[in-house]
């Protein structure tokens, strides 16, 4: 594509969403995504775009780029800080708790950092910042699984009245691996299949699965 094939394209994919049609604009912002990678601009679009339909993961990436492409643009680096503190439990954006990884604090809080190094007095940068460590601070339960201590974990679930989203998703993963289908591995905030095991079919296990791992069936 070139640039005013580019330019026709977000102007038409803007308008779609403007007008609330969020799912035929996905082919437009796609093309965008795949021809207009080195134009931060439109990739910044594009990570407004999929953060808006729920897909934080590409958005997050989007963000990434946009910092890459224009390293000094403040603006995409608080919005990409936005979208990781999000992914890692902020709750900054409406989402259900499958989209949580506590990996993603720390990356928002290393970049919050790494932008007020540069300009202290960034106020969204200083407040993000501030939220992110409230966050992390609450979130000791999540560090605990990606460290494996997963006994503490257990211990620690089982005196709370009250679970945070990622405190739930802790309880999810520690029931899937108490299944004995799933294994964790250290660093990582989720669970894996283990190979050669047969999934089981129906019942609770599967629903439980389904909705720790956001499967739709």
């Amino acid at each position: 594509m070139n640039p005013k094939e580019i330019e026709k394209t977000l102007v038409k994919a803007i308008e779609l969403v403007e007008s609330g049609q969020k799912i035929e604009a996905l082919e437009y912002f796609e093309k965008l995504d795949e021809h207009a990678a080195n134009d931060a601009q439109v990739l910044y679009n594009v990570g407004i775009y999929y953060s808006s339909i729920g897909e934080h993961l590409k958005a997050s990436d989007r963000f990434d780029k946009c910092c890459k492409l224009e390293e000094s643009n403040e603006s995409y680096q608080i919005r990409g800080i936005v979208e990781n503190f999000h992914i890692g439990g902020g709750q900054l954006m409406e989402s259900d708790f499958m989209a949580y990884d506590v990996c993603y604090l720390t990356k928002a809080k290393e970049s919050a950092d790494l932008l007020l190094e540069k300009n202290p007095k960034n106020e969204e940068a200083l407040d993000l910042k501030e939220k992110i460590e409230n966050t992390i601070i609450k979130s000791r339960l999540a560090f605990k699984f990606l460290e494996g201590d997963l006994e503490y974990c257990r211990r620690t679930i089982t005196r709370r009245r009250e679970l945070n989203v990622l405190d739930e998703r802790v309880l999810g993963f520690l029931n899937l691996l108490d299944s004995g289908e799933y294994e964790h591995t250290i660093g990582n905030f989720r669970v894996d299949k283990r190979k050669g095991i047969q999934e089981s079919q129906g019942g609770f296990l599967e629903r439980l699965r389904n909705y720790v791992l956001g499967i739709e069936k």
